[in-house]
């Protein structure tokens, strides 16, 4: 008798492996229970310097976090990025683990001033035009 399918398998979703330079990058894409589509990226930040110079349009609101490899100490980034943002190309530099909002529609680049001097992530997700909260039924309650 085969296997009944389980009601939670549409929730695992497997990655797209990129490659820039020497750097694997995974990314992340389907809807969520509304239907809104996402996406979640995973990059080192070597990966950026292979990524292009040129600023480019949030295709959406997204959120781009700057983390550690060190599990001692997850702040240290081992590198400073500079990260450019708007119209007027304002640019920012951060060398500590941080997190930046890019509105839909708004110019935006990084590039590193150095090669990470330890390991160190970029994760980046892709958020919904609006959150609504899904609705639960009687069975989905504990």
């Amino acid at each position: 008798m085969p296997a009944k399918k389980k009601k939670t398998v549409n929730y695992f979703v497997s990655p797209q492996v990129s490659k820039y330079g020497d750097c694997e990058v995974l990314k992340f894409t389907g809807k969520d229970a509304r239907g809104y589509d996402f996406a979640v990226e995973l990059f080192p930040l070597d990966a950026i310097a292979h990524m292009g110079q040129k600023a480019e349009k949030a295709d959406a609101d997204r959120v781009n976090m700057y983390v550690g490899g060190n599990p001692d100490d997850i702040k240290d980034i081992g590198t400073e990025v500079e990260i450019t943002l708007g119209e007027k190309g304002e640019t920012h530099r951060i060398d500590r683990a941080a997190m930046v909002y890019i509105p839909k529609g708004t110019p935006h680049r990084c590039r590193l001033a150095r090669r990470p001097s330890a390991d160190a992530w970029l994760l980046s997700l892709t958020l919904p035009p609006k959150y609504v909260e899904p609705e639960t039924g009687e069975e989905n309650k504990v």
